[in-house]
């Protein structure tokens, strides 16, 4: 029976709080809507910081780093960056460029010892 009492009385205790972590009560629906007015105005608060990448005044930042927005699109654009300096030049394009004209091989350098770079070998 004591322990009864013990569970109950840590219940209770963790339902008044979480009581008074909601707030004053909001009974009429102006009370209501200014509650869900603040509550907006602060979710616009987090999303400014997290797009400006402002991330020092806000105390969620520092519990859940997954938000920081800007942070992590610096970080993919460096893995990109990284993985096209390594990878990039293995992919061979066709040797006809039909982009403004352009041609690898000009028919005005014949003598030219060019390659195309579908002939060339890693």
């Amino acid at each position: 029976m004591p322990h009864v009492r013990s569970e109950i009385s840590n219940r209770l205790t963790s339902g008044r709080s979480e009581l008074e972590a909601m707030g004053a009560p909001r009974g009429d629906a102006s009370s209501q809507g200014l509650y869900l007015v603040k509550l907006a105005s602060r979710f616009q608060a987090f999303t400014r910081c997290a797009l400006d990448g402002y991330y020092v005044g806000e105390p969620l930042f520092q519990t859940k780093p997954s938000l920081k927005l800007i942070t992590a699109l610096v970080k993919l654009n460096e893995r990109f960056s990284d993985d096209f300096w390594r990878k990039g030049h293995r992919q061979y394009f066709e040797s006809a460029w039909d982009d403004e004209g352009e041609t690898i091989l000009s028919s005005s350098s014949n003598n030219a010892s060019a390659q195309s770079p579908t002939t060339l070998k890693e």
